[in-house]
């Protein structure tokens, strides 16, 4: 799928100047100016399209969103003009070393632009989860929080001899579904009981769902949010070069 077809033409297509995701959609607050951004990865095969109706439905009035395409064409051959964040086994690693460090870029291009990673939420689904976990919980920066849904948790063992300096300290929440035939529930969980020892940050929910993002789940997310949100002093657009 073109460019043109997902995102329209001209500032559409890159509205923040940005080198690292070129294509892209940024949303502003409907109202006043933004407090928060929250950072949204698509799934497997998916686009940054996927993941519009979390700022619906969740009605968080101070954050600003940013939707990515994943840097990758997807090599899922039943999918056709989506994108991915990694490979298939065993290119696992690779790729998702190759996500963050795109990422990192990202990260320094948005702080040029008012936005500090503590006032940043992660929310990804299914393998966006992953990479959303990964970049918080290895790296070296403090986010607001990291919201997973239908995810997994990537290398367990591995993770917990490997965490960044935040990666016992930021919160997530993790969402999960019994009737997930793409990530199995019992095989998530295992993972989960793995870490929790040593990640108590981690909130787990249960929800019933296949793999999807269930309606029931919106007001599990927002109050999980909004129970972290002491407001910060709003970015004016000037900040956001914009």
């Amino acid at each position: 799928m073109s460019s043109r077809a997902l995102y329209g033409t001209g500032r559409d297509v890159n509205p923040l100047g940005l080198k690292s995701f070129k294509e892209h959609q940024f949303l502003l607050p409907k109202k006043g100016n933004p407090s928060h951004l929250m950072i949204c990865f698509h799934g497997q095969g998916g686009n940054l399209l996927d993941l519009r109706k979390v700022r619906a439905k969740l009605k968080l009035d101070h954050f600003a969103y940013l939707f990515l395409n994943a840097p990758f064409d997807c090599t899922k051959q039943e999918v056709k003009g989506g994108f991915e964040w990694h490979g298939a086994l065993p290119f696992h690693r690779q790729g998702i070393l190759a996500s963050i460090k795109k990422l990192e870029e990202l990260q320094i291009e948005l702080s040029k632009r008012g936005f500090q990673t503590e006032n940043t939420l992660l929310t990804g689904f299914s393998q966006g989860a992953v990479i959303g976990l990964e970049w918080a919980l290895r790296g070296n920066h403090r986010f607001l929080g990291v919201v997973s849904i239908s995810g997994w948790i990537f290398e367990p063992d591995e993770l917990v001899n490997n965490l960044g300096p935040f990666g016992q300290i930021t919160p997530v929440l993790m969402t999960h579904g019994p009737q997930d035939q793409v990530i199995h529930f019992g095989e998530l969980k295992q993972r989960f009981e793995t870490v929790a020892p040593i990640l108590s940050n981690i909130t787990f929910h249960s929800i019933n769902k296949g793999h999807e993002i269930h309606s029931s789940e919106y007001p599990i997310m927002r109050s999980w949010i909004m129970s972290r949100l002491p407001l910060k002093p709003d970015i004016t657009s000037l900040g956001l070069g914009i």
